[in-house]
């Protein structure tokens, strides 16, 4: 048996009810519609199909990525820790000589360093010439400074030192006769700061008490305190880091493999 077909009147009511009933449903089958066409529409939200190869797209954004990866203006990059100092102490100039030091960092925050300087401080109707040796080492306090980043604790910043130096210093006459022989054993503490400039330019003023005794064959040794400042500037030199051999074998292993 045939059902006989609603009257429009009808069809429109039980659209109209199914409507009121159902709000969420039909709403969702709007959005579900609408985000479909956005997907499908090029140049939505970013899905815009990758660029060629050499095209002026692909060109314009590998400018814009680099630019984004590059550090700003008032950015400090940050480098790599140094490991090696080489610095010539400036006062030593003001006697007439020349010297040079080496500085080797060490893991946490220490440092040794050892230094050679010549001078012939000696004027008039005599000469002289001087020699000195010292051995230092080093505590950094706080192993970062102004002016540069650094990934890892490096020698730069506040500092506490001690050294102990020996110096010869030879006297002779306008003739060239030698007059006598010093010597002399210093025992020093100071405190410093180390200024970097972009990881490679150093400056080092430092200050503190310095004790010294001349060893002399016909007089007592007496042991004198003195006030010692220090002034170097220098270069710093990326080396290999302070590695152990086992770690080294371990990293050789691996790039074997």
């Amino acid at each position: 048996m045939r059902r006989s077909p609603k009257p429009p009147a009808a069809r429109a009511l039980v659209a109209l009810l199914a409507c009121v009933a159902m709000p969420g449903t039909v709403g969702r089958i709007a959005t579900a519609r609408a985000q479909a066409e956005a997907q499908a529409a090029p140049g939505v939200d970013g899905d815009d199909p990758a660029p060629e190869a050499g095209s002026p797209d692909a060109a314009e954004a590998e400018d814009d990525e680099r630019a984004q990866s590059a550090p700003r203006r008032w950015e400090t990059p940050v480098r790599e820790p140094p490991r090696n100092v080489i610095s010539l102490p400036l006062f030593t100039l003001l006697h007439r000589g020349v010297g040079i030091a080496y500085e080797r960092a060490l893991p946490l925050g220490f440092s040794v360093s050892g230094s050679i300087a010549f001078a012939r401080p000696a004027s008039g109707d005599f000469t002289s010439s001087r020699t000195s040796l010292t051995v230092a080492g080093r505590y950094y306090v706080l192993p970062r400074g102004p002016f540069t980043r650094f990934r890892e604790p490096a020698p730069v910043g506040l500092f506490l030192e001690t050294r102990v130096g020996v110096t010869r210093t030879t006297l002779a006459d306008q003739h060239g006769e030698r007059i006598g022989v010093g010597r002399r054993v210093t025992v020093a503490t100071a405190v410093g700061y180390r200024f970097s400039i972009r990881g490679v330019v150093e400056l080092t003023p430092s200050v503190g008490p310095v004790f010294y005794a001349e060893l002399d064959r016909y007089l007592p040794t007496m042991i004198r305190p003195s006030v010692a400042y220090g002034l170097t500037v220098g270069g710093m030199l990326r080396g290999r880091s302070g590695e152990t051999a086992v770690e080294r074998r371990s990293a050789a292993r691996r790039l074997a493999r």
